[in-house]
């Protein structure tokens, strides 16, 4: 009986370590997302600005 205890124990502590993993892994990826939609967005108002310089008539 006390090996079955242990056996479910180390079954279910390798299952929540699993989860975990999955869980920063999914983590991960959503910063990644965040990143470079921020990196795309930074690209985009940068290159706004440079139209709207040329578009002004410098006086």
């Amino acid at each position: 009986m006390q090996e079955q205890k242990l056996i479910f124990q180390f079954y279910a502590m390798k299952y929540r370590n699993l989860s975990l993993i999955k869980l920063n892994a999914f983590c991960l990826s959503l910063i990644l997302q965040i990143t470079q939609m921020t990196i795309e967005n930074v690209y985009n108002i940068h290159h706004l600005q440079e139209n709207i310089k040329q578009e002004i008539p410098q006086n």
